[in-house]
């Protein structure tokens, strides 16, 4: 098996176009690939073999740079077919949600409402602040003019 067959069995595995395929491995320009598959190329190299199974691990790497043997060298870590876009919405969603109950559940994270009735207990245990402070400096206020009033009335007593 040469390399543009091997090239067309891993796409038609993943599902993936060229393009899509090199970007998922890491290669920046997808003609590499495209080299392959018109024969420009012959096999695959040990390096683009390497990017393939860090990303597709159930590919055969002995399979990959000689065509030789199985094409999944684990039946277990075979792939699960694509998602598609929408679904892909959904479960991401779904797992959104799920993420967030566990963050309300643990106290982490409240809901505003909660915030809103402490904010609002906070702002009037500073309107509270505000006015015992207004009546110490009242308080102290008599207190320095009743002094002034007794040192008056003892100096005009001597």
């Amino acid at each position: 098996m040469v390399g543009s067959q091997i090239i067309d069995k891993v796409l038609e595995y993943t599902q993936l176009s060229p393009a899509s395929f090199a970007k998922a491995i890491g290669i920046e320009r997808p003609q590499a690939i495209y080299d392959i598959q018109k024969g420009k190329t012959k096999m695959i190299s040990q390096n683009m073999g390497n990017k393939i199974i860090s990303v597709f691990p159930e590919i055969s790497k002995s399979w990959l740079l000689s065509g030789e043997g199985e094409m999944i060298c684990d039946k277990s870590k075979k792939l699960l077919p694509p998602i598609e876009k929408e679904r892909f919405i959904e479960i991401g969603a779904e797992v959104f949600e799920k993420k967030l109950n566990e963050l309300f559940q643990s106290g982490i994270i409240v809901p505003a409402s909660v915030v809103a009735e402490k904010d609002a207990k906070i702002n009037e245990l500073y309107r509270e602040i505000g006015k015992l402070e207004a009546k110490i400096e009242e308080l102290e206020s008599k207190k320095d003019n009743a002094q002034m009033d007794e040192n008056a009335e003892c100096a005009v007593a001597k």
